[in-house]
């Protein structure tokens, strides 16, 4: 199975699925495409950064599930930042997103355009992860 932009091909040998598979996958499309859309969208795009990738694994799978596929909401947005490489971590008791890899005046761009709209379900969702997560 592939992605070809918001859509995705099953492309297999002829005779390999069965009319039973077959019908089966077409019965059960949208859970098979919301199971997809979870690993595109619900985990940590950057496992690479091992610090903080536990946190942002989690933060961004809380706001999948409350805001989905939803291209304005947060878990977007968290997982925009994350793919330039921003970074997570605790100050004063509290889960903060930081700079990490992004340029100090791109990081304040991007903050304005994507976290300060969301600013009160950005803080109520680290806070959140961080009560159900313990420490990073």
């Amino acid at each position: 199975m592939t992605r070809l932009g918001p859509t995705f091909v099953l492309d297999a040998p002829e005779g390999l699925l069965s009319d039973w598979l077959l019908g089966e996958l077409r019965d059960r499309k949208a859970e098979v495409l919301a199971a997809l859309r979870w690993e595109a969208m619900g985990r940590d795009p950057r496992p690479d950064i091992a610090a903080d990738h536990a946190a942002w694994d989690r933060a961004i799978a809380m706001a999948y599930v409350t805001s989905g596929d939803d291209p304005d909401g947060l878990c977007q947005a968290l997982h925009g930042l994350r793919c330039l490489g921003a970074a997570m971590e605790t100050a004063g008791g509290r889960w903060v997103i930081r700079p990490g890899e992004l340029d100090p005046t791109e990081y304040a761009e991007v903050r304005e355009r994507w976290l300060r709209p969301r600013a009160a379900g950005v803080a109520a969702l680290l806070d959140r992860a961080a009560a159900e997560g313990g420490s990073m």
